[in-house]
């Protein structure tokens, strides 16, 4: 009875998940100098890269400009794998029609053959921006794997 039980409760648990997402077409990485991170006694600064591998697994590393570098890992959630890949479709078709910001490149985002630079502070196109936040969202839940200093 037991067994049958857990054997019931793993199927459930699998299917309350839906269906797989689908992969990405290719890594996505976000890379921002002069990052700040809020939190703690005081905010963490330095160069944040996040790069996301098309099945899901996913790095973050903050190299900071003083004490020691921070970097996470982990494979993201099903459901954070869909969120990110519409984020990233919704960004990609509407990348074609997009000017590129004026102003000297700050922060970058790769995703394929689509690429977009803008300078510190600037206004983004709304799916431009909705994929960035996600992005930096998403390398706050990573495990911490490794400090270096």
């Amino acid at each position: 009875m037991k067994l049958s039980l857990a054997g019931i409760l793993v199927v459930l648990a699998g299917c309350a998940s839906g269906p797989p997402a689908p992969p990405l077409a290719a890594p996505i990485t976000l890379t921002e100098p002069d990052y700040e991170e809020n939190g703690g006694i005081l905010p963490i600064v330095g160069f944040l890269t996040v790069t996301v591998k098309p099945e899901g697994e996913a790095t973050s590393i903050c190299k900071r400009q003083i004490l020691t570098d921070i970097e996470r890992q982990g494979d993201l959630y099903n459901s954070e794998r869909w969120e990110l890949y519409t984020k990233a479709e919704a960004w990609a078709a509407s990348a074609a029609t997009e000017a590129a910001p004026p102003g000297k490149p700050h922060c970058s985002l790769v995703y394929g053959t689509h690429r977009a630079t803008w300078e510190k502070g600037a206004s983004l196109p709304p799916e431009l921006d909705d994929l960035v936040h996600y992005l930096l969202k998403l390398s706050q839940s990573l495990s911490v794997v490794r400090r270096r200093g």
